[in-house]
């Protein structure tokens, strides 16, 4: 996430929307002078924007200059929507830093819709009108099955045992994780994070959603 966040050009006045921002880990992350805000569906006390009862964000057309969204997006019903919506507030040039899973445990937040290879999430982001700049897949074969043995296993011990042994395991699926190269990891991966970024001409995508 980090290399992501560094690589980008962010001004004083930079918008920044994180979307379904829960406790917002990532934003000690982005500069002090960018403006950073979290949306939320109502109860989060850390959101700042409240989701509409759709989901959508209550804020104007081309009005922000980049949105965050860390696993989110495979709890959201409709990805389409919540995607659609990424574009049409992002001003043109406008970035969209965006994490999801590729294989990963069901977990419930409160439901669990979705997973994605690496093919497909760019194929979602591309209809949407949004160009994958970067790509980085997390987690190599190996590694996902560390954590997935991890997943099914530690709950299973003591719980004064639980943190040396999900230590040394994140330490193995470390080691073995150097064995990909990014290519593999981009096939097959537990988590995918993509920098995708809003066209200046836009006009293309105006038009397929008009006619949709």
């Amino acid at each position: 996430m980090s290399l992501h966040i560094a690589d980008l050009r962010w001004e004083a006045s930079s918008q920044i929307v994180d979307y379904g921002c829960a406790d917002m880990p990532y934003k000690l992350m982005f500069p002090e002078h960018s403006n950073y805000k979290g949306a939320d569906l109502e109860g989060n006390p850390n959101a700042s924007i409240i989701l509409n009862a759709n989901g959508t964000l209550p804020i104007s057309d081309q009005s922000v200059d980049a949105i965050v969204s860390t696993q989110v997006l495979e709890h959201v019903s409709d990805p389409r929507v919540y995607l659609n919506e990424c574009h049409r507030t992002l001003k043109p040039g406008g970035v969209l830093i965006l994490s999801t899973h590729g294989i990963w445990p069901y977990h419930a937040d409160p439901v669990d819709y979705w997973r994605w290879t690496a093919e497909g999430l760019k194929l979602q982001l591309n209809s949407a009108g949004l160009q994958v700049e970067r790509m980085t897949g997390i987690g190599g074969m190996l590694a996902i099955a560390i954590q997935l043995w991890q997943s099914d296993s530690a709950w299973r011990l003591p719980g004064f045992t639980r943190g040396i042994y999900c230590y040394l395991l994140q330490r193995l699926a470390a080691g073995v994780n150097r064995l990909y190269s990014q290519a593999g990891r981009e096939r097959n991966s537990l988590v995918y994070l993509v920098t995708a970024r809003k066209l200046e001409d836009d006009q293309t995508h105006d038009m397929d959603t008009c006619e949709g």
